[in-house]
């Protein structure tokens, strides 16, 4: 049976298991050693899966603080529109307001 070609140097690097010990594994795999080596990428495994679920809540609460700032931001508009328009009535009521006054000498004299 022809071994599958396993780049070890990878495996070293991203398991956290030295070169060596691979290399002993390949060559001349022993009980204990298969063991320690699996344990490393058990371990190594395990970091990356609670390091995933530790992104993810952080992801998470990102997006929810960046929801609510979006809902703040459009409250915050819509209260500023509100308010424009408030203004622009006042305005506008102010100005028919003005005309009559200055037509009201004219009408009564």
């Amino acid at each position: 049976m022809a071994a599958a070609e396993v780049d070890l140097s990878y495996l070293s690097t991203h398991a956290g298991v030295p070169q060596l010990d691979l290399d002993a594994v390949v060559v001349a795999p022993t009980a204990d050693l298969v063991a320690s080596v699996l344990a490393a990428i058990v371990t190594k495994l395990r970091d990356l899966e609670q390091e995933k679920f530790q992104l993810g809540v952080e992801l998470e609460a990102a997006f929810r603080g960046a929801e609510s700032r979006c809902e703040q931001f459009k409250a915050t508009s819509e209260k500023a529109l509100k308010d424009v328009e408030e203004l622009r009535q006042k305005l506008q009521n102010e100005g028919k307001l003005e005309i009559r006054l200055v037509l009201l000498p004219v009408c009564v004299g």
